[in-house]
């Protein structure tokens, strides 16, 4: 779907068990801005309760935001102790600016479409309206590996340890890896972290992947599979898992099975890398 409407969520939230989905809104009305949170019994379609707080201007939406949480985090966990002083504020673990933030949010969509140059271009605007938006550079270093750019994956990981603080605690799994192979300590460290990762955060497709990615490189083939098949699972749109799939059977030499995830990855993404890698399978399954 290109948007999730509430009757769409309604249906995605019964399907996870989930105790309410919540339904955001926004309005302007000269320069603050009212921000409105519905709380919605999944199963019943009925409303929970109803959230609202108020945002001088722009610059304060994230202060809202967390206004929103500590209400819904009260309403959901039985009584106000239930928002503990140790949680942080939202722009001090991603960024106060919203200009910034959508940058990096389309960023996270060319991520997944394998478009890297075009999400390289979204989070370095990104740091450019805000250097310390410790996340983006965590990503950008990222796409820098990807893009096989070491000198700006070097730049980059240096920032975002330096603003380490200011980055989510899931996420610095992420960045520790992504050091651990910048730093010749290889596939197996860095799978180590996200193993150990995998104890906290469970279903983090992002790591889900990145061990599967990781265990192909080190010819530990059922390994992948089993974590690549996990994020499928998930997400059958998951580009990154499609990929991996079809280039680990065309690694151990099951024809069939690389012809049907060269198939369900060129379905799923129209760039040249699925293309070609489908005729491979064609010629390689006769």
């Amino acid at each position: 779907a290109a948007r999730i409407d509430e009757a769409l969520g309604l249906e995605i939230s019964r399907r996870a068990g989930a105790a309410a989905l919540l339904i955001p809104s926004i309005r302007r009305v000269g320069d603050p801005y009212g921000v409105a949170l519905v709380a919605v019994d999944p199963r019943r379609a009925r409303r929970l309760f109803t959230a609202t707080a108020v945002a001088a201007g722009k610059d304060q939406l994230s202060a809202a935001i967390d206004t929103l949480s500590r209400r819904v985090r009260s309403e959901f966990e039985r009584g106000p102790e239930a928002a503990p002083a140790t949680v942080r504020p939202v722009a001090q673990i991603t960024t106060a600016s919203m200009g910034a933030y959508h940058h990096y949010d389309l960023a996270e969509r060319l991520i997944d479409r394998l478009e890297m140059r075009e999400a390289r271009a979204e989070l370095e605007s990104a740091v450019a309206r805000d250097s310390t938006f410790g996340l983006a550079h965590t990503r950008l270093a990222y796409v820098y590996w990807w893009l096989s750019d070491r000198e700006g994956e070097r730049d980059q990981l240096a920032k975002a340890f330096a603003l380490i603080d200011r980055v989510p605690e899931r996420h610095r799994y992420h960045l520790r890896a992504q050091g651990a192979l910048f730093d010749r300590e290889g596939l197996e460290s860095a799978r180590s972290i996200l193993l150990e990762m995998e104890r906290f955060y469970p279903r983090d497709k992002e790591m889900l992947y990145d061990i599967g990615d990781y265990s192909s490189h080190l010819n530990e083939f059922p390994t992948a599979i089993q974590y690549l098949e996990k994020v499928v699972a998930m997400d059958p749109g998951f580009v990154r898992a499609l990929q991996h799939l079809a280039r680990v059977y065309r690694d151990m030499g099951r024809r069939d099975l690389f012809l049907e995830w060269a198939r369900r990855y060129a379905a799923a993404d129209s760039t040249w890398d699925a293309h070609i890698l489908l005729g491979n399978a064609l010629i390689a399954a006769g």
